[in-house]
């Protein structure tokens, strides 16, 4: 009885260094999240394999994409690095993360793109505007909607409507 009483606890404590070990690498792959108090956000979480903690001195933060997340102040926003640098300074009037190495980004009531060194690559042309997917964007002028490669050309011969199932609402 006393024998595998002991098998018992220790298989129940190799269960829980398992775990707890998983836990851990879960945590460090995460990657830093946005976090709030009182009405200001920050970020937490592992860059490689070390705890990082980036003060709530935003009014804005979204998640991390492609190294970048958007932060937003007083209305102004920008990307911050995983160390939390403010690398694309908060000039813009929105901000949108990163998708195949561009970003939607807006001022007054115009989108245009900006690549990961904060260069404005497509200009601020277009009503309405979504990120890039599989090397395309689909844009709005006016009532017009078309498709654009990175580098801003007008995609020939694809429909939007047999592109996507499903329009986005209000595009």
């Amino acid at each position: 009885m006393m024998k595998n009483l002991a098998k018992f606890f220790f298989l129940i404590t190799l269960i829980l260094i398992a775990c707890d070990k998983k836990e851990a690498t879960l945590q460090e792959e995460q990657g830093l999240r946005p976090y709030r108090v009182k009405d200001r956000y920050g970020f937490i979480g592992y860059v490689n394999g070390k705890k990082v903690r980036i003060e709530p001195d935003f009014h804005y933060a979204s998640d991390f994409s492609e190294g970048f997340a958007v932060v937003g102040y007083e209305g102004k926003y920008g990307y911050i690095n995983d160390k939390g640098i403010l690398v694309i300074p908060m000039e813009f009037d929105f901000a949108y993360n990163f998708s195949e190495g561009l970003a939607r980004v807006k001022k007054g009531n115009k989108f245009g793109y900006i690549n990961t060194q904060g260069k404005l690559v497509i200009d601020f042309i277009y009503d309405d505007a979504m990120d890039f997917k599989n090397g395309i964007a689909l844009v709005k002028i006016g009532t017009n909607r078309f498709f654009i490669t990175p580098d801003g050309n007008i995609q020939k011969n694809k429909n939007t409507n047999t592109v996507f199932k499903h329009r986005p609402r209000n595009f």
